[in-house]
């Protein structure tokens, strides 16, 4: 008998993580604390708190890790809220990171922003404070390798730190290695990008790679400031590589370069795979050609003197 194959289906290979339907108190042991983080609230109204801590930077992560070798797009959309004060404003900022350093993964805080020394990764941070490495108190930037200096940054035309609603979206296209940024104080995504990075590699991340945020509140010439920051909703959903476009992710394909679900036989042998045009799986002598392409199905080895007639 020729084996069975089993078609997969989409749902099989996307890799989403949601906490915008139900929030966070719903499906706390997928989240990952560390340090300062922890859950606030009930129901709809349940927060992630990255920290609120003096000096302290706090961290989670999603306890399951993807590959992003596997998908062409990886997109992500998010509810913060961040508030606090000095005489500066508020202390020091957020980060949402991808990283393959684990779970229990946190960098230093202050102007570390709790994601200084997190390598490899990749983050787009929110910082509400100026330090010297920063381009100003109020600005958006995206992180490489665990630096907290941002190699590109953009200044919103709101204020990070007024405790209201900033609502984010971060689009990667994996091949294209390109990351783009939108942020707005209205839950309707921006037509424009807040800012964009080129040549950001995810695959050089690794296989596991874990999503997650960090942030850290700062001490300030001995005074200390703590800073508010929540994470109030999260969705991530990562798009498979389909590159025969049959609705069956790459890694799950199993007649590449054809249509999975073409099977006009109904032998559950895709049909640019197929043997023959015919039940694929019967093959009474066993001989891997199924009966209805056997020239002389009840043999094995079907015509051993050659003379043209089978055997039996």
């Amino acid at each position: 008998m020729i084996p069975l194959l089993l078609l997969p289906t989409l749902a099989q290979a996307q890799f989403i993580i949601d906490y915008e339907t139900d929030r966070f108190c719903s499906n706390q042991g997928s989240i990952a604390r560390v340090s300062g983080a922890e859950f606030t609230g009930v129901g709809p109204n349940c927060y992630l708190e990255v920290t609120d801590d003096i000096d302290l930077a706090g961290g989670a992560w999603y306890t399951t890790p993807f590959d992003p070798a596997l998908y062409s797009r990886i997109e992500t959309h998010f509810e913060l809220r961040m508030s606090g004060s000095n005489y500066y404003g508020g202390f020091d900022g957020m980060v949402f990171v991808l990283q393959s350093a684990g779970t229990a993964a946190i960098g230093l805080s202050s102007d570390g922003l709790g994601y200084e020394g997190i390598t490899p990764s990749v983050g787009v941070e929110f910082d509400n404070y100026w330090d010297y490495i920063d381009a100003s108190e109020n600005h958006i930037g995206i992180d490489l390798g665990g630096n907290p200096t941002s190699v590109v940054t953009a200044n919103p035309a709101f204020n990070l730190n007024s405790g209201g609603s900033i609502y984010v979206w971060v689009d990667y296209a994996v091949a294209a290695q390109t990351v783009e940024v939108r942020a707005s104080t209205s839950n309707v995504k921006p037509a424009f990008a807040t800012l964009t990075r080129n040549n950001v590699d995810l695959t050089a991340l690794g296989s596991n790679v874990y999503a997650g945020f960090v942030g850290s509140a700062g001490l300030y010439w001995g005074w200390a400031y703590g800073d508010n920051q929540y994470v109030r909703s999260w969705y991530l959903e990562a798009t498979p590589i389909d590159s025969d476009g049959d609705g069956v992710p790459d890694n799950l394909d199993i007649c590449p370069g054809f249509d999975d679900n073409a099977d006009i036989d109904l032998d559950t042998v895709p049909d640019g795979c197929d043997i023959c045009n015919g039940d694929d799986l019967v093959d009474t002598d066993f001989d891997l050609v199924p009966d209805d392409c056997d020239a002389c199905p009840l043999d094995n080895p079907n015509d051993s003197d050659g003379d043209g007639v089978c055997d039996t």
